[in-house]
């Protein structure tokens, strides 16, 4: 019984949520580049190069369980990580959880040509 009220109490209290985050790394983590991380939800995709370091997951609970935290949640390992931007993003919202997740990338280097000697 003490339990239950317990959890009534912290319920009634409105305490506040906790975000999770999950990675699968596919590549070594680079130093964070000190700018923002940017979010491409959906099918955008970016105008220039990119190849993929991480796969991310984020889950808001409770107070954290909306678009804003999980996102941001994504954004902020995304800059541990080394990653200019987070693609294919995707966000479930629930009534107590939010889930997100999408792909960590990095810009890919721009490709010189060789001069052409005569």
């Amino acid at each position: 019984m003490k339990r239950l009220l317990a959890g009534t109490a912290a319920m009634l209290l409105g305490c506040g949520g906790y975000t999770e985050v999950h990675e699968i790394i596919l590549r070594q983590p680079q130093p964070p580049t000190g700018r923002d991380v940017q979010l491409y939800v959906g099918n955008q995709s970016p105008s220039q190069p990119f190849y993929e370091m991480a796969l991310l997951q984020a889950i808001g609970f409770d107070g954290d369980s909306d678009l804003e935290d999980v996102t941001e949640a994504l954004r902020e390992r995304g800059r541990q990580l080394g990653c200019d931007a987070i693609v294919r993003v995707r966000v479930e919202l629930g009534y107590t959880m939010a889930h997100g997740y999408g792909v960590c990338v990095r810009w890919a280097a721009p490709q010189v040509k060789a001069p052409i000697s005569g």
